[in-house]
């Protein structure tokens, strides 16, 4: 590219030749983390990158209702806004970690080791900088949860079922939990007084939701706690359609057929018919 533009720099060519290595030169990474992590054990973070060298993450706390405002996303422009408070929160943990990088401008991915945290919910910010600065120009988050709560949902028919079972468990043995408590929350609604608490699990890890306690008109999530350690479930989406119970009525139905598609001028045309009734894939002929 660089050889072709020097050459021939006023061309059409030349102008393709400098996008290509624009887009090729370009420092560009990106940052996941599972959701739920386990507490006090050590988990990773994958950062897919291309010429970026160095990492720089940084974690701070989150209530359960920012973790639920987070999770809107609300995109790029809200979050820059919010960037500069979330800079002068006290720190949980700061690292950086050197990436390999063999200069052949593809885009590769490596996992990034994190120290195990204590229960929350956090958010981890990271930058291709040394230290963290408001003028940061590309910034990375990823929010996630340290909790040793975990839950199943017994799938449901909108339709049919009265009532649906949630499962609580251990996220590491995998053994039921009881008495931890399970509430209902809109999106959105996390600090709002509306709540909709369903009670404790019984000694198999087990509650039953009925069906007309779930929101039809919004998102929902259930917020899941034992003690101090508190999970939020994935966005769950309820909705209800009429059963149609009209029996269906018997019809009579009459086809008309001719005995071919073209025809001479004056020649006779011969015309046929069908007449059936019943239901469908039940009818019967008549004539």
């Amino acid at each position: 590219c660089q050889d072709l533009i020097k050459r021939f720099p006023k061309t059409q060519a030349a102008k393709k030749a400098t996008l290509l290595l624009s887009r090729l030169l370009n420092p560009t990474y990106s940052l996941q983390v599972e959701h739920v992590n386990v507490p006090d054990q050590p988990f990773r973070a994958l950062v897919s990158y291309q010429n970026v060298r160095k990492v720089t993450y940084r974690i701070i706390r989150l209530s359960v209702a920012e973790l639920e405002t987070y999770r809107d996303n609300q995109g790029e422009e809200i979050q820059r806004k919010k960037y500069a408070s979330w800079l002068k929160r006290a720190v949980v943990l700061e690292n950086s970690v050197n990436l390999p990088d063999d200069g052949d401008l593809n885009r590769h991915s490596v996992e990034m080791p994190i120290k195990g945290l204590p229960l929350g919910h956090y958010l981890l910010l990271a930058i291709t900088d040394d230290k963290f600065t408001e003028k940061a120009e590309t910034v990375q988050y990823a929010a996630f949860s340290v909790s040793s709560l975990s839950y199943l949902l017994e799938p449901v028919n909108n339709n049919n079922e009265a009532s649906q079972k949630l499962i609580v468990a251990n996220r590491t043995t995998g053994a039921p939990l009881a008495d931890v408590a399970v509430t209902i929350v809109e999106t959105g609604k996390v600090n709002n007084s509306d709540k909709r608490t369903l009670g404790l699990t019984d000694k198999n890890g087990q509650r039953t939701v009925s069906m007309c306690l779930l929101p039809t008109q919004s998102a929902f999530v259930y917020l899941i706690a034992s003690g101090k350690d508190t999970l939020v479930s994935d966005r769950q989406y309820h909705y209800r359609f009429a059963n149609n119970t009209d029996e269906e009525r018997s019809q009579t139905v009459t086809k008309l057929f001719t005995d071919r598609a073209i025809y001479r001028p004056g020649q006779l045309i011969y015309v046929k018919g069908l007449v059936y009734e019943g239901k469908t894939n039940q009818y019967a002929v008549v004539a």
